[in-house]
């Protein structure tokens, strides 16, 4: 089983790579309309369908918002926040996802109730492999890429990323991308 795991792994990080290599050559993200609040509903189901009762997983607000960009790129930016919320929060903590609709932008917020990021580590957590606790990441699956991914999607939907944590108390990452008036 460990062999398996690593080979999982392995081809996760190789797969994680070339996306990165190819947002970096600005080959990968489309810009069509994205109706941005059925990406979020479709990855709450994913989730919840994957942890079984293991969390409270939650979708506090889906405001209806159309954004530019490329679905399957958004999906997996969002699929990121939320894999690492349930992978750093203890059974029966809580997920909450949220999108609402903020002047011009669409604010996704994925919250946590888990083990929190300490401060000395939020300014790079968005960097390439960097992890907070080696051990610990590389034993729950991590690869170290999935913060950075999330940096790249949002940045090439030219958008922002930011995050607030507190040890003990959890995390929230909040996403804005603009919205498509068009």
């Amino acid at each position: 089983i460990e062999v398996a795991e690593e080979v999982d792994r392995m081809s996760r990080l190789v797969s994680d790579l070339l996306f990165l290599a190819e947002v970096d050559a600005q080959e990968v993200v489309e810009h069509l309309p994205v109706a941005l609040h059925e990406v979020v509903y479709e990855v709450w189901e994913r989730a919840k369908g994957v942890d079984g009762s293991c969390h409270e997983i939650m979708l506090a607000h889906n405001d209806p918002a159309t954004v530019l960009g490329d679905r399957d790129r958004l999906g997996q930016m969002l699929w990121n926040l939320v894999e690492n919320a349930l992978r750093y929060t203890p059974e029966r903590g809580q997920v909450i996802l949220s999108l609402r609709n903020h002047q011009q932008l669409a604010e996704l917020i994925v919250a946590d109730t888990g083990v929190g990021i300490s401060a000395k580590h939020l300014p790079r957590i968005f960097e390439r492999f960097y992890r907070t606790d080696r051990a610990r990441s590389h034993s729950r699956g991590s690869t170290g890429l999935g913060l950075a991914i999330v940096k790249q999607v949002v940045e090439a939907h030219g958008g922002q990323v930011r995050v607030r944590s507190e040890l003990g108390a959890g995390s929230s990452f909040t996403v804005a991308i603009p919205i498509d008036r068009s």
